[in-house]
């Protein structure tokens, strides 16, 4: 049904066919892999997936430098702070032998603090014990005294005769005596050796009824002769006329104490100041009340 062609080559009337160049469909050989078409959609790669990949890259490689720095800064610092760790431990150890001597001391502290509370405790028993024993010997050495009296200002003389001379001033103030009343009888020593006054005398007596008796028979004599007490010249002493005390012979303490209670008291105005049975009293004037003064701690009560 085609339409004559006729070749230009030649000047035939033979028609000519149709060929196609292309090959057909062919049959695939035996056992041969299965050829699929490409997937476009799979195989394209976008702008986007790019920039995933980079970043991907870059936080992996910035991940990896990270981790290196922080290994080479770890490296470092370790070598840098061992020194300072080893010194570190040192002063660990140091401060925790310092605990322990601290926490010895203070146990130590505690023991030697009871200790001297113990002590401090014994040390204010044995103050009270010693000053009642002191308060008791003085009260002996007193009671020891409590028949003598004790004659001051006598004038002394290398040929004097002590008996005589208080067999006559018992005369003298109207005190009967006998030479068996007088156990002993002497000079006695000074309190201040380069005092002026002579060494007084010392008279035993047979007991503190005659003591008291002497003592009251001269204050007697002394108020019935108030322009004329008791002096040498009663005694028949030569020589200037000295005045002569008779007064209970007192132990050391109570002499200094009396010397100081006197002191204070005419500083103070008061017009009394006695002893009775080895105590001091004193009184500010006829119509007061007497204070009895028996250490230096009640002299606050002299004002």
């Amino acid at each position: 049904m085609c339409k004559p062609h006729k070749n230009p080559t030649k000047n035939d009337d033979t028609p000519v066919r149709s060929v196609t160049t292309s090959r057909g469909s062919k049959r695939p050989a035996f056992n041969s892999p299965e050829i699929t078409e490409p997937d476009t959609d799979a195989t394209a790669v976008t702008k986007k997936d790019v920039h995933v990949i980079i970043k991907d890259a870059l936080s992996s490689e910035f991940d990896r430098l990270v981790e290196k720095f922080s290994d080479m800064v770890s490296q470092s610092l370790d070598r840098k702070l061992k020194p300072l760790e080893t010194e570190m431990n040192k002063m660990r150890d140091s401060m925790d032998f310092l605990s322990c001597k601290y926490d010895e001391l203070l146990r130590e502290h505690v023991t030697v603090k009871e200790a001297v509370k113990v002590v401090q405790d014994d040390n204010n028993m044995l103050k009270v014990t010693v000053n009642d024993l002191k308060l008791k010997v003085e009260q002996l050495e007193q009671q020891a005294r409590s028949n003598n009296i004790e004659i001051q200002c006598v004038p002394e003389s290398k040929q004097e005769n002590l008996l005589d001379i208080v067999m006559n001033l018992s005369k003298v103030v109207d005190c009967s005596l006998n030479q068996s009343d007088i156990m002993n009888c002497t000079r006695i020593a000074k309190l201040k050796q380069d005092s002026p006054r002579p060494r007084s005398i010392v008279v035993q007596l047979a007991s503190p009824r005659l003591r008291d008796k002497f003592i009251a028979s001269v204050a007697k004599f002394n108020k019935a002769n108030f322009n004329d007490k008791l002096n040498s010249s009663h005694l028949g002493l030569s020589g200037n006329k000295v005045a002569i005390f008779v007064c209970e012979h007192l132990s050391p303490t109570n002499k200094a104490l009396h010397a100081t209670v006197r002191q204070k008291a005419k500083e103070a105005g008061y017009k009394f100041v006695w002893i009775r049975s080895g105590k001091i009293f004193v009184r500010k004037d006829v119509g007061s009340n007497y204070i009895l003064i028996r250490n230096k701690d009640s002299l606050s009560r002299i004002a």
